[in-house]
């Protein structure tokens, strides 16, 4: 059993970049000692989008049309049409590593809170990313965020040699 949660947990990790859609029930009923609370069930469908593996950063980059190193000012909101649910979020764009963004752009991440994108955590406001955009927008979605530290953020702005961990990472995978 633990090893077929390990090859599923894989197969996530691994697996394609996805669309989700989200549908949530609430049903008041009643708790023992009480009078009264809701009950909420959240069911959520995963379509697949991309067919790349999103930890390879060769085809994450070569599918992207934009890929900036930025930090997630806010979350501007969440929705669900139909089967597809997403979080969309306002970033100041500290460098262009490929395509033109503008300095501040609305990106949007399929998933929500409540229903994630296969697991995938959403951006958070305030922290600083390598974020690889679709070219199709705006607002562009967001095809994968690399997490990476404020101090690596601002010096890669002003110079990417002397940046570290995943910018010099993806700017191999861009050269």
């Amino acid at each position: 059993m633990k090893m077929a949660n390990s090859i599923a947990g894989i197969a996530i990790a691994v697996g394609v970049m996805a669309v989700a859609g989200c549908s949530v029930n609430a049903n008041p009923q009643p708790s023992v000692g009480s009078s009264s609370s809701a009950v909420q069930n959240v069911s959520c469908e995963v379509n697949s989008d991309y067919s790349i593996d999103p930890g390879g950063k060769h085809q994450v980059v070569g599918v992207s049309g934009n890929v900036l190193i930025g930090k997630v000012s806010e979350k501007t909101g969440e929705k669900t049409d139909g089967a597809a649910s997403r979080t969309t979020f306002r970033v100041d764009n500290l460098r262009n590593m490929k395509g033109n963004i503008a300095p501040s752009v609305t990106i949007y991440q399929t998933g929500t809170a409540a229903c994630p994108n296969a697991d995938v955590p959403l951006v958070e406001a305030g922290k600083y990313y390598v974020l690889a955009l679709d070219s199709v927008g705006p607002p562009q979605k967001l095809i994968k965020a690399y997490a990476t530290t404020q101090v690596d953020a601002e010096t890669a702005a002003h110079d990417i040699t002397q940046a570290g961990g995943v910018i010099k990472e993806i700017a191999q995978a861009l050269s």
